[in-house]
């Protein structure tokens, strides 16, 4: 068995990557641009049809991290998805883990969302990341394939580029305020780097047969102007706040997460105070 990771240059690749080394585990890495010195990496393109085909060996297990919020995204998931399955129907026991969002859900407001409630994305990404796992889920169906959709919280670590967690490390690194939408009140459910990647592992290690839907969270909501106090208690530095009136942006997301402790024994070890205090630590140690 090799995994496969697709995406593997983005904070969340860098981190499984990492962690597969240490376990001495067999991967390749495919990605975009050259950008790491890694016999194992391979140039390519999700969105190339036949790109693929030409990497992927029976019994491998499939990691696709590609997809995140730019202006590629509808090509990279979409596309990329129908690609990436079409490469594969002819191959012998080949499993997928696609990474998609809690966002897929819309508002959770007053409750968290379980992988039984009906998707309302909101947004333009949930909306794109609904779409991707319905493909997912169509050929999982028609071809027998082993497919995973890990819906996953916030993630965030010191070396994020875009949220609120990576606004914080601006402000307190560069003395600069930060763009807060709305009041500040909404509510998010974030999830630390470790945590993410340990639940991939779990499910490389023991992923379910057939077509399955896990929230990958920490099943807790905290208000982005907590998270800015928190910030400000371990950076000791305060961060000015600029508020900017946006409607679209969703006033509640939180996940359940019992699905996962139940099926894939995922038990997030990091909360949100702890966290931070982390990423606080490993920017005092680049500055």
């Amino acid at each position: 068995m090799t995994i496969i990771i697709l995406g593997g240059t983005g904070f969340f690749g860098k981190s499984l990557l990492k962690k597969l080394k240490e376990k001495k585990l067999s991967y390749k890495l495919l990605i975009h641009e050259k950008t790491l010195d890694d016999k194992f990496c391979f140039l390519g393109d999700i969105s190339n049809a036949t790109f693929l085909e030409n990497y992927v060996c029976d019994n491998d297990v499939i990691v696709n991290l590609v997809g995140q919020k730019n202006e590629n995204m509808f090509e990279q998931n979409v596309k990329g998805s129908y690609n990436l399955l079409n490469s594969i129907i002819k191959k012998k026991n080949v499993r997928v883990i696609f990474a998609s969002t809690l966002l897929v859900y819309g508002e959770t407001i007053g409750n968290t969302s379980n992988e039984n409630d009906l998707p309302k994305p909101v947004n333009n990404y949930g909306m794109i990341k609904l779409l991707s796992e319905n493909i997912y889920k169509l050929y999982s169906d028609l071809f027998r394939l082993d497919i995973t959709v890990l819906r996953f919280a916030n993630i965030y670590d010191h070396e994020k580029k875009h949220g609120i967690i990576s606004n914080c490390i601006k402000s307190i690194t560069q003395q600069k305020p930060i763009m807060v939408t709305q009041t500040g009140n909404q509510v998010r459910d974030f999830l630390y780097i470790d945590d993410a990647v340990q639940a991939i592992l779990n499910v490389i290690q023991n992923q379910p047969k057939g077509f399955e839907i896990f929230n990958i969270c920490s099943g807790i909501g905290i208000e982005i102007n907590q998270v800015i106090e928190i910030f400000e208690k371990y950076s000791k530095k305060k961060i000015s706040k600029i508020y900017v009136d946006d409607k679209s942006d969703v006033k509640s997301i939180i996940g359940d997460n019992f699905k996962a402790k139940s099926f894939l024994n995922f038990f997030p070890k990091t909360d949100i105070d702890t966290g931070i205090k982390y990423v606080i630590e490993n920017i005092n140690k680049l500055i």
